[in-house]
Order: structure tokens, then C-alpha cells, then sequence
């Protein structure tokens, strides 16, 4: 099921653990950046992973970026 949830000052936290928790499902959610809209899964989950490579009709061979938390990260790469 979508939903759509406004994002002001006030339900920033609230939002925010609505995400972490469709994610946590394996659930997909669309993001937006300064410039585009992010289509985002946790990498672990590859039911949602390849429900984005459906969406965006991407050959699964094209592999995505990665947004990580921080250079120490890059080691699990």
C-alpha cells in the first residue's frame, strides 16, 4: 500500500521512524534530495532491492549506488 507523509519541523522524528520501519520490512520508499527523487531499500532485503530494478526497468547486471554512513564503511565494500 502507498502513502504520501508531508514532512515539516515538527513530525521530522516521527517520519523519520516511519521509514526506518517500512524499510526494516523490506519496503521501498521514495525520497526526496535537493535536485531528484531517491528511490531507497536496504540493500540487505533483495526483495526490495530488485521490486526497484521492476520499477525502473533496469537490467539487474546495472548495479546501483550505494549511499553508506561514513568512510569507515567503505571497508564492507
Amino acid at each position: 500500500m502507498s502513502r504520501v507523509y508531508t514532512l515539516t519541523e515538527s513530525n521530522v522524528e516521527s517520519i523519520a521512524q516511519r521509514v526506518a520501519g517500512i524499510l526494516a520490512d523490506c519496503g521501498i520508499c521514495i525520497i526526496p534530495t535537493d535536485t531528484i527523487y531517491g528511490i531507497v531499500a536496504l540493500e540487505q532485503c533483495s526483495k526490495a532491492v530488485y521490486r526497484i530494478y521492476e520499477i525502473k526497468k533496469r537490467p539487474v547486471q546495472k548495479q546501483f549506488i550505494r549511499l553508506i554512513s561514513g568512510p569507515d564503511r567503505l571497508r564492507d565494500y
